[in-house]
């Protein structure tokens, strides 16, 4: 079943799922009542806040024919500069506020930023392997029963009424790998052509980029505390750096970099793969679930995503899976603290800017919204 996005007025029509999966998937929008086969039988009317289940088929199907190796760096400090190799990585799409436009890839001439991307690129060790691969192109059949177990749980849980302990909750390790294989490109055959990690500046470099991300990306998108940001920044610089300090110092980076020069994306994107080797090691070392981190890497990686475009990410899954941590954590009724609503509303700007430039379903309905809106975005334009 197949309908023309510009047809269908989703706040009258309810449609009801002909079981020919994924096609109806793209005609779904939050609060329609779609009939569909489920294992309980007295549930046969469910609200869906994203069609997971046909997501988690597309990207495992990226992730098969993606050749992505092991990511861990001997070192993430670069000891000296060289000019970076474009030739191994894919040509730059961008994306503005309207779409997404192909744009130059040449150097930058911001001297800031140019010092921050002639860094030279991080070795890779051969005995270390990618975390998505082995969660999900693995045969192992618990793992992916643990998978299609989360997906069955999300698509039969009601909006309105769902409301998760943020510490509690079993779902955040087998949300990790969404949250992992949606940063790897839409178009399968730019995820062959990965860029390699690329080595963090020196500090004073890394300082100077900090303070441009504080005066032009943070008012855009404040889903993070400038004194927040700047901690992550002290703390990668330390002899033993905590991975996801790393994580969000590399992608400040990488964000900065493409929000003031979008003919950088082709350079910034190593800086965001080293995010993810980080991100991924961050994970791995995490006995606790921490549901507010994992939406806060989420936002940020969203945001860089809606950037750079489908070339280089999934902009609009990692979207869609933060607006699914938001509601399971209850953020879209009851967000109580600065942070929370924070993230809930970037969460949101941004899950409403993808999906409108790709005329692709929304994250969560308006009429579902009770959050109390952060001090620091009363003036956007929701």
């Amino acid at each position: 079943m197949e309908y023309g996005v510009e047809s269908i007025s989703p706040l009258t029509l309810a449609l009801q799922c002909d079981r020919q999966r994924p096609k109806c998937s793209r005609c779904l929008r939050i609060g329609h009542d779609c009939q569909y086969p489920v294992r309980n039988p007295a549930r046969a009317y469910m609200n869906y806040v994203l069609d997971l289940e046909a997501e988690v088929a597309h990207l495992e199907q990226e992730l098969r024919a993606a050749e992505v190796g092991g990511h861990a760096t001997s070192s993430i400090i670069s000891p000296q500069h060289h000019d970076h190799d474009d030739s191994e990585t894919v040509p730059a799409m961008v994306q503005d506020r309207d779409g997404v436009h192909p744009e130059s890839t040449g150097p930058t001439d911001d001297p800031v930023l140019m010092e921050l991307l002639m860094g030279e690129t991080s070795p890779l060790s051969a005995h270390s392997e990618s975390l998505i691969e082995n969660l999900f192109s693995s045969t192992d059949t618990k793992e992916k029963d643990s998978v299609q177990s989360l997906v069955d749980d999300i698509r039969d849980a009601s909006l309105s009424a769902m409301v998760v302990p943020e510490t509690t909750s079993s779902q955040d390790f087998y949300l990790r790998p969404l949250i992992l294989s949606a940063t790897l490109p839409v178009n399968t055959a730019s995820a062959k052509l990965l860029p390699k990690p690329l080595h963090l500046p020196q500090k004073s470099i890394a300082e100077k980029v900090f303070s441009k991300f504080r005066h032009a990306v943070l008012p855009d998108l404040p889903f993070m505390s400038e004194d927040a940001v700047h901690e992550h920044l002290q703390a990668t610089y330390h002899s033993d750096p905590p991975h996801y300090s790393i994580f969000i110092t590399a992608l400040m980076l990488a964000t900065t970099a493409v929000h003031i020069s979008p003919g950088s994306v082709v350079q910034a994107s190593s800086l965001q793969r080293t995010a993810i080797v980080h991100l991924e090691t961050a994970f791995a070392a995490i006995a606790n679930p921490q549901p507010l981190r994992d939406l806060e890497a989420l936002v940020g990686l969203a945001y860089y995503a809606a950037l750079v475009g489908d070339d280089y990410s999934d902009p609009w899954a990692l979207s869609g899976v933060a607006m699914r941590v938001c509601v399971d954590l209850g953020l879209h009724k009851f967000a109580e603290t600065e942070q929370k609503r924070r993230l809930f509303w970037s969460a949101f700007a941004l899950d409403r800017k993808i999906a409108v430039a790709r005329n692709l379903p929304f994250g969560i309905p308006d009429k579902a919204i009770s959050a109390e809106v952060s001090v620091l975005l009363i003036s956007w334009p929701f």
